[in-house]
């Protein structure tokens, strides 16, 4: 009886050594930053903005894909110094409230 414990034990924090990623494991894990399905996550007006912002040199960053809310589409520009979240309105937020990992 013993042994089946420690067996079960052992098996619970292997499945939680793999669940609980590392702080210097990747946030998002396996997801790319730019999912295939980008229209998907795009509306009408911000699919758009984008098309007009990559006629100034910007381009999609990646996609924040959060739970239970709504995705945050970023845009860098083609000197990758500037980042900016494109709203659901298809403005251009170029001072966000979001900290961004480097």
């Amino acid at each position: 009886m013993l042994d089946s414990i420690r067996n079960f034990n052992a098996d619970f924090d292997a499945i939680f050594d793999e669940a609980v990623p590392s702080p210097k494991e990747e946030a998002r894990g396996s997801r790319s930053a730019v999912p295939a399905d980008v229209i998907y996550y795009l509306n009408e007006v911000q699919r758009l903005a984008l098309r007009s912002l990559e006629n100034f040199g910007w381009q999609l960053a990646f996609i924040r894909r959060p739970l239970f809310v709504p995705p945050m589409i970023v845009v860098k520009n083609s000197e990758q110094s500037k980042f900016a979240v494109l709203e659901e309105d298809g403005s251009v937020n170029l001072s966000p409230l979001v900290r961004w990992r480097h």
